[in-house]
């Protein structure tokens, strides 16, 4: 057992943990492209599944109030960034 061997081990154990180092990055990184991604469908694609029309047909179906229609009416907008409206 020369000193050869134990460089060559200590040489080979370096190279084993940069490799192990690289796949995590690359794991990293692809866990947070697949995030971004799949949030940005989310946000773009997902189908709006209440708006103000169906909050008009609950209005005009007596489901709610006229009160309760304008307060989550002034919610939805706001909620959008627009401002409120004279109705």
């Amino acid at each position: 057992m020369g000193t050869g061997s134990h460089s060559d081990a200590i040489a080979e154990l370096l190279l084993w943990c940069a490799v192990g180092l690289v796949g995590f990055l690359l794991l990293a990184l692809f866990a947070v492209w697949m995030r971004r991604r799949t949030l940005g469908q989310r946000e773009s694609g997902a189908p709006n599944l209440f708006d103000l029309g169906t909050l008009q047909r609950l209005r005009d179906e007596e489901a709610i109030s006229e009160h309760e229609y304008k307060v989550l009416r002034s919610a939805a907008i706001r909620a959008l960034g627009g401002g409120e409206r004279e109705s």
